[in-house]
């Protein structure tokens, strides 16, 4: 076998072993809802008041909230999070999470437990054999008015 073809396979191995990982012992079931662009209507400052979002996807992760200290955050109820999701799940559900499709996923909510989190930065983590293993993603809280009413559609 040659050098390529080796690492090939080690790259897959850590691959799989991290999503089999994570689903067997430290994670929850996290949704990914990706915007419905053509169904979204956007007003003539290019924003969209009105979202409208595709079927959810379910992912395995880890998620981590934080809480903000801020007085103003406080008030609010502010809070971001980061959900960690293996490499392997993305490339299995087909998602592209190469830094040129960070646009869209940047239009995507995630969902746990019924709170919605804006995805704001993707970070793709820890390098084994030349090939990243997680994605971390950087995420905001979506505050219940975006989600009520005829603001949007989105389920879980």
């Amino acid at each position: 076998m040659s050098m390529d073809k080796d690492l090939l396979e080690v790259q897959k191995d850590f691959l799989e072993g991290t999503k089999e990982i994570y689903q067997s012992l430290m994670t929850e079931e996290i949704y990914i809802h990706f915007m419905n662009e053509e169904g979204t209507n956007v007003n003539v400052y290019q924003e969209a008041p009105i979202k409208n979002y595709k079927e959810p996807i379910a992912l395995w992760g880890k998620i981590q909230v934080i809480r903000s200290t801020s007085q103003a955050d406080v008030e609010k109820n502010a809070c971001s999070a980061t959900i960690t999701v293996p490499t392997k799940d993305l490339m299995d559900k087909k998602i592209d999470f190469r830094p040129q499709n960070y646009d869209v996923l940047k239009k995507a909510v995630m969902s746990y437990q019924g709170v919605y989190y804006q995805i704001e930065e993707i970070n793709p983590v820890t390098n084994v054999a030349n090939v990243f293993l997680f994605h971390n993603f950087l995420c905001t809280e979506v505050k219940d008015d975006f989600l009520k009413g005829d603001n949007a559609d989105v389920s879980d």
